[in-house]
């Protein structure tokens, strides 16, 4: 995949998590101490952002999505899962469980 393609599709990632977050351009980027010309080079794909600042837009979009749906944001993570639904090769794991969290 070249550059170009990779700063294209990331800029577009930024663009929908802020929109789906119902943030503005000018509100995300005084969150992430970028100046809001900077972010639309990003979101345009004209610009790929350093690590650093790569860290504080996903930090702020984290907060962002915690913030308008924490069960959205749940939902986006398929890895996430509550402890007692994640496969275990100890069958007896299941006896450290509440019967309120078994599902039969």
């Amino acid at each position: 995949m070249s550059a170009n393609l990779v700063n294209i599709i990331f800029g577009m990632k930024i663009r929908q998590a802020r929109t789906e977050a119902n943030m503005s351009l000018t509100e995300f980027a005084a969150a992430c101490d970028l100046s809001p010309s900077y972010v639309t080079e990003i979101e345009k794909g004209r610009k790929y952002p350093r690590a650093d600042k790569i860290m504080r837009i996903a930090e702020v979009m984290a907060k962002a999505m915690m913030i308008s749906s924490p069960s959205a944001w749940m939902l986006r993570w398929p890895t996430w899962k509550p402890r007692w639904l994640r496969p275990h090769s100890n069958v007896f794991h299941l006896r450290s469980l509440a019967w309120s969290q078994v599902i039969w």
